[in-house]
């Protein structure tokens, strides 16, 4: 499928710019030798008995655009470029996280942004964008924003228009092969008329141009909310809900294999439901440990979980009652593949949880209020050890230190 392409080049120049004599550019043998060392490092990780207790700690909090919603970090010690998507000024934030965590731009983007996924091998981000408000996969207006690093801090971006009725959701990528995954939902014929159905729209990172789009086989769930990419196994997961007032209520991930871009399984939690019945981030995974991490409720608006499945079988490792209020509104999902430590966003009880990856024990809890408010969405920093929050109700995100 051909997509609409615009490009524009967006100059930021600060008081104190630094020079950079060289441009680095990557081959894909050279990307393909630095991702496999990565590989391997995380597999060793993986072996190494880490303590539960990290002593976490807040460190503070970094002024950021409207609504800050999806975010994600550029974790290349060329780059450390934290990148925010603002969903109320259709912008996206830059933050230099190396000078002192000092703003360093904002760069136009889509309709009502939503996530962003970063390649640390190329130096770019992308921002999904929602697009047009209503009904999923009716409104439309879904695009993809490609953020592309410069030298002197120079920023080109290009848009992506995805088709005239999807919506764009979630985001992630391989940084192996440069393949873009978006989670969303577009209109499929039905036996009368039209439905919503959930949608992986599947880009090239190299040309920034739509490869396929991967419909589910059947339209339940109605969207697909969040996507994460395992990059050892170039395993892309896709997670929906199916929610009824008539037939019991479920998640749904569907497993896709990056070689073929075919569906080739799903797993699903019966009676569970994403809060609020779907949205924002709910799925993440540890590709050191092959285990595949969301979270919502079960049954549905009743109480908190947060589930680890094996990436393989599906198989349940883990379903942990996480001890939230009433309102019970888990968001976003971070995982430290170094550690093994698990970030999840609390939006209601302005907490974000720590969970233990190995032995499932919650760790501790921190509490972000007075200070912000309402967690959205997790990223984290495995070489630094670093944890970023996105609070949109005060328009900041927290940084948080996850070392001993």
């Amino acid at each position: 499928m051909a997509a609409n392409v615009h490009a524009k080049i967006i100059c930021f120049l600060p008081e104190s710019v630094p020079k950079m004599s060289t441009i680095f550019q990557i081959d894909q043998q050279t990307l393909l030798r630095n991702v496999t060392a990565l590989s391997a490092i995380l597999l060793s990780i993986s072996m190494l008995v880490i303590p539960a207790a990290q002593a976490q700690t807040i460190v503070g909090n970094v002024s950021a655009g409207p609504a800050p919603y999806g975010l994600a970090i550029d974790t290349s010690s060329l780059s450390k470029f934290l990148y925010v998507a603002n969903g109320g000024a259709s912008s996206a934030t830059i933050i230099d996280t190396k000078d002192h965590y000092s703003k360093t731009g904002t760069v136009p983007v889509g309709i009502t942004p939503f996530d962003v996924a970063v390649n640390f091998a190329t130096h770019k981000a992308y921002v999904s964008s929602f697009g047009f408000g209503g009904g999923c996969g009716f409104s439309g207006g879904g695009s993809v924003t490609a953020i592309l690093k410069g030298p002197d801090f120079r920023f080109t971006t290009s848009t992506i228009a995805l088709g005239d009725s999807e919506n764009a959701l979630g985001i992630d990528l391989n940084p192996v092969t440069n393949i873009v995954y978006v989670g969303g939902c577009r209109q499929v014929p039905a036996t009368v008329g039209t439905v919503s159905s959930g949608v992986v729209t599947v880009i090239n990172g190299t040309s920034d141009t739509i490869i396929t789009t991967i419909i589910p086989p059947s339209s339940i769930p109605q969207a697909l909310d969040d996507v994460a990419v395992d990059p050892l196994t170039n395993t892309i997961y896709a997670i929906g809900n199916f929610v009824s007032n008539f037939y019991p209520s479920f998640i749904e991930i569907w497993v896709i294999d990056g070689s073929t871009n075919q569906v080739t399984n799903s797993f699903t939690i019966a009676g569970a439901c994403l809060t609020n019945g779907g949205g924002f981030a709910n799925i993440a995974d540890n590709p050191a440990t092959n285990t595949v991490w969301l979270d919502g409720t079960n049954p549905c608006g009743g109480s908190a979980f947060l589930w680890a499945l094996d990436g393989t079988t599906g198989a349940m490792k883990a379903a942990i009652q996480v001890p939230t209020s009433s309102c019970a509104e888990l968001l976003g999902i971070g995982v430290d593949s170094a550690t093994n430590i698990v970030y999840m966003a609390d939006h209601c009880d302005h907490v974000v949880w720590v969970y233990d990856g190995s032995s499932y024990a919650l760790v501790t809890a921190l509490n972000v209020y007075p200070a912000t408010c309402c967690p959205e969405d997790v990223t984290v920093d495995p070489t630094t050890n670093t944890i970023y929050v996105s609070e949109p109700d005060s328009g900041q995100v927290t940084v948080i230190s996850g070392a001993p």
